[in-house]
């Protein structure tokens, strides 16, 4: 890292900081806030600045913004903060749900744990790295030292399998940009390579990636019996007829068209 670069990322958050203090630390989206980095690329001509957003995921796995909000922005990461001791298949499902979201790029640190704090939520790794496949959503490798989360373990899971990951200082201050050495870090043990990570991507790239969710493909989750939650618009369906269902296994769950399903 640059000096240069280190004194202006200073200026950013003091600028930031300074014109918007009437706001606080209030997590409604601003419009003035918004209209920060647009001014500054306007006169800024060798690096861009990104409008982005951290969302909530809530308990009922809702996200804390609207999809009206979350359209404007050119990256939304999601992630669980509260609800850590629900049951695996709850907190699995409420990640999958942030997933489904075409408007979610990235899943922040997607196991919860904090070194020498809390273990890990109990999330089905495995069932998120593969949605995150199927839907082309990114991972996180949070470097924040006492997260470390995706583990090199992980890493290397979701290498394998074709997801891509973003390596993420997780820094609220000039200072924690110099946890990036701990993400490199537990990328090359992951066996992470340049085509793994959207680091490496020039600006073009970078945006047209974070833009490219795939359309989903998993609908809905069969329950059993006449059950069915479909993930689009949240809700338990009932089916109508066994007739002419067309079954994907995926995993140990069956899945169902949801033209076959009615509220």
């Amino acid at each position: 890292m640059y000096t240069v670069w280190a004194d202006f990322l200073s200026f950013i958050f003091y600028y930031i900081k300074v014109r918007t203090e009437d706001t606080g630390n209030c997590s409604h989206p601003h419009p003035y806030r918004w209209g920060v980095p647009a001014r500054l690329n306007q006169k800024l001509d060798d690096f861009t600045v990104l409008t982005g957003i951290e969302v909530d995921i809530k308990s009922d796995g809702s996200l804390d913004f609207s999809d009206e909000i979350l359209s404007k922005l050119d990256v939304v990461i999601a992630a669980i903060h509260s609800g850590f001791k629900q049951e695996s298949k709850i907190i699995t499902e409420r990640l999958i749900g942030a997933i489904q979201n075409r408007f979610v790029s990235i899943i922040a640190h997607p196991t919860g744990r904090l070194i020498g704090y809390r273990e890990s939520y109990q999330v089905d790794i495995n069932e998120i790295i593969t949605l995150a496949v199927e839907t082309g959503t990114i991972l996180e490798m949070n470097a924040y030292p006492e997260r470390l989360d995706l583990n090199d373990v992980y890493c290397q899971m979701a290498k394998e399998k074709g997801v891509q990951l973003a390596v993420v200082t997780d820094a609220h201050s000039i200072d924690g940009l110099e946890f990036m050495n701990l993400g490199v870090d537990v990328a090359r043990r992951g066996w992470l390579e340049e085509k793994d990570t959207i680091n490496t991507l020039p600006l073009d790239k970078l945006l047209k990636r974070l833009k490219s969710k795939r359309p989903i493909i998993r609908q809905s989750i069969y329950l059993g019996g006449d059950e069915l939650y479909n993930y689009n618009n949240q809700k338990f369906l009932k089916r109508l007829s066994s007739s002419g269902v067309d079954k994907v296994c995926f995993g140990k769950k069956i899945l169902y068209r949801t033209s076959d399903f009615i509220v």
